[in-house]
């Protein structure tokens, strides 16, 4: 799908509120297909279903947005660095810091997550278990941070996953 075409904007958009918390159950159409889905208290998706490849930026997104907003301060945005991350304007594979994409398949222009790297940047919080929504993620260093709890067991999804290290946290 085309980034400035309408349904795009609304999926996007759509992406943004469930991930800021102000939708808990939708359903979105772009004319080819629908990704039908819930969002349970703990702000986790409980079901999703009919996922296609149109919505891959949807699932990045929110998945993206919540590990964002999940790993910061409650009171002030205290990531070191955080260029781009939550703007409505670029999209993730467009700059946003420490987000590497690349191809899902070869020789398509369809782009997905292949890697976060921030190491070192004041992240607290826990891990979010939407992180497993990132299909294509092959690379996760979030070492030296402040993060905690445990390591949600849905990242063992991740088949492209190829190098975690989440070391110097309080995990």
């Amino acid at each position: 799908k085309s980034s400035s075409s309408p349904q795009y904007s609304a999926v996007m958009q759509l992406a943004e509120e469930v991930a800021e918390g102000y939708l808990n159950i939708g359903s979105i159409e772009d004319g080819t297909s629908t990704v039908k889905f819930e969002v349970g208290a703990d702000g986790q998706i409980q079901s999703v279903n009919k996922v296609y490849i149109e919505q891959r930026d949807l699932l990045e997104r929110y998945s993206i947005l919540t590990f964002y907003r999940i790993t910061q301060n409650s009171s002030s945005d205290s990531w070191t660095k955080s260029m781009n991350w939550g703007q409505k304007d670029v999209g993730i594979c467009d700059g946003w810091f420490g987000i590497t994409c690349g191809n899902v398949i070869l020789g398509s222009d369809v782009k997905a997550v292949k890697s976060i790297t921030l190491d070192g940047n004041s992240l607290e919080g826990f891990l979010p278990e939407e992180l497993a929504y990132l299909y294509s993620l092959e690379i996760l260093h979030l070492d030296d941070n402040e993060l905690q709890g445990g390591v949600p067991k849905s990242l063992g999804q991740l088949k492209a996953l190829k190098s975690i290290d989440l070391s110097k946290n309080k995990l």
